[in-house]
């Protein structure tokens, strides 16, 4: 999906030079005998710490953000292109889908529920509404032509996650069996466990819906 550079962010520790000192940043230039108090040995070690960890750094925590995001925007963008059909964005049939599972009491309750901004949501219902997709009062509502318009797109998503679960499946190796849907299934349920899990309290108990 995109070629995407495989640089790891490395950072090297550099050796002292004989008297004790940091080497100079300026190439070929020894430390300048007038630029302030050594270091102590604690700063120096802490430094070096701080070096060795940065080294293991691969670029995010734990090697999650990066592939999270990467994998995040690589779904969205295919989403867009295969709404594109139907006049939706993939953030917008999701509002459509959202609203139509179970209509929120506010807009607030709506963003929450989508892990958007409350800009955001209220971008996309404005923009949902001129399109005369939603009613945004007394709450949020969808109209006959929203009901309509996420319809026509819900079956361009499935299609489309069903083309991903094939690739899964031939990226791994595993024989795509009839009405199962392969890897596919393992990665939705992590996706939903982590989802429930980072928006819930520290120390509660999530459960993924």
């Amino acid at each position: 999906m995109g070629g995407r550079s495989t640089a790891k962010f490395v950072c090297e520790p550099e050796a002292p030079s004989a008297d004790g000192h940091p080497p100079s940043t300026a190439e070929g230039h020894a430390p300048s005998s007038t630029a302030g108090p050594r270091p102590s040995s604690a700063s120096g070690r802490s430094h070096t710490n701080a070096m060795q960890r940065l080294r293991a750094f691969d670029g995010s925590l734990l090697g999650v953000l990066e592939p999270a995001l990467s994998l995040a925007h690589a779904l969205e963008t295919e989403t867009d292109r295969a709404l594109r059909m139907v006049g939706l964005s993939a953030r917008g049939f999701l509002v459509l889908a959202e609203i139509h599972r179970e209509p929120p009491r506010t807009q607030r309750v709506l963003a929450r529920r989508l892990g958007l901004e409350p800009s955001t949501t209220n971008e996309l219902l404005g923009r949902l509404a001129r399109r005369r997709l939603v009613r945004r009062k007394p709450r949020p509502a969808l109209t006959d032509e929203g009901l309509a318009a996420l319809e026509r797109a819900a079956g361009a998503v499935e299609a489309l996650e069903r083309r991903w679960a094939q690739r899964l499946c031939d990226a791994s190796g595993s024989p795509r069996v009839p009405g199962w849907p392969g890897p596919v299934y393992g990665l939705r349920r992590w996706l939903r466990e982590s989802r429930a899990a980072l928006s819930a309290p520290p120390g509660a108990r999530a459960t993924p819906r």
